[in-house]
């Protein structure tokens, strides 16, 4: 165990890989700073302990999705999760390990019910329960990273907990779909390296260069597959992304099989008024069906984890087939 001391650098977060169908690989450095939750690209502690991470001459450390969850029995499938570095005083090394990212279901008297926080289920609340004992996470600290679907970054502590829902101390005005995570029970030290997604069966495939992460995923749910979208619509992306995404990367596909010619304009929007992010604009000069297709768009969050899209030219409403993919999303 190495002492704190206010003079280190606090390291950006780590990248993480798939490993195999049970594990994901942790890429860190030989020393971690216990620098707790990170948010916006920030730690909340800039000056916590720092500890040997164990990592060797491979530059990286294996975390399996079952054997090592910090508080679970078994993983919950369709969850997006977080690799924790943790630590006691008086250890000599720090151990990684996983915890899920929770969403709310509903929120009374500081009670978060809790929901599927899995991809496909966009702004639909479905209850939900953890495999977790009773009270095993009292005393935890929290990070509400949403409040009202808008950022948060509050945080605050457990108070009591069942299977299905967390009670803390102050849940400020959180409400359906926020997402929030609990610090590692039981331990004086942690600190958030990344985040990954548990499918139907493994974790999910990624391209992580600490900022960017591709990972192809779902449609966008509820998404217009044909005609046009008048004025800025939201559309939600929870889950779709990690929790903690302050980007998204898609992939824009639409087809006109018509034998019209003439124009078609998608605009994305990062709010529902005059706020403009990203447009793709095509002329149509064949009378036979024309297919588009842009990728690796990036579309920056403001408040929220949303998209609003709308559509202008002469043939919006002449759109046979359109989808907005998942290719990734960013996290600083």
């Amino acid at each position: 165990m190495i002492a704190p001391d206010s003079t280190r650098v606090i390291q950006g977060r780590s990248r993480i890989d798939y490993q195999t169908a049970n594990s994901v690989k942790c890429f860190v450095p030989e020393n971690i700073v216990m620098a707790g939750f990170r948010f916006m690209g920030s730690y909340k502690n800039g000056n916590g302990l720092y500890i040997s991470s164990g990592v060797g001459t491979q530059g990286y450390l294996v975390v399996n999705d079952s054997t090592d969850l910090a508080f679970e029995s078994t993983r919950h499938l369709e969850n997006w999760y977080a690799v924790f570095a943790v630590a006691n005083d008086g250890d000599s090394q720090a151990t990684l390990v996983n915890v899920p990212f929770f969403r709310a279901g509903s929120v009374a008297a500081n009670v978060i019910s809790l929901a599927q926080g899995g991809e496909s289920d966009a702004d639909t609340v479905t209850a939900t329960t953890y495999d977790m004992a009773t009270d095993a996470l009292v005393g935890s600290e929290v990070l509400i990273i949403q409040e009202g679907r808008q950022f948060s970054g509050k945080t605050t502590t457990v108070t009591a907990n069942t299977n299905g829902s967390v009670t803390v101390a102050d849940a400020g005005s959180m409400g359906p779909n926020d997402f929030f995570i609990v610090s590692p029970p039981s331990k004086d030290h942690y600190c958030y390296l990344g985040s990954w997604y548990l499918d139907s069966s493994e974790p999910r495939n990624m391209a992580d260069t600490l900022q960017e992460v591709n990972s192809w995923g779902i449609d966008v749910v509820g998404f217009p597959t044909s005609g046009a979208i008048s004025s800025p619509t939201r559309y939600s992306l929870a889950g779709q992304v990690s929790p903690l995404s302050t980007g998204y990367i898609m992939q824009l596909t639409f087809s006109l099989s018509t034998a019209s010619l003439g124009t078609v304009a998608h605009y994305i929007w990062h709010d529902s008024s005059s706020h403009q992010t990203y447009g793709n604009y095509v002329t149509k000069y064949s009378t036979s069906t024309e297919t588009y297709v842009d990728s690796a768009i990036k579309v920056c969050f403001s408040r929220e984890q949303a998209l609003f899209a709308s559509t202008a030219g002469t043939l919006d409403a002449s759109v046979s087939s359109r989808t907005i993919r998942t290719m990734g999303w960013i996290e600083m």
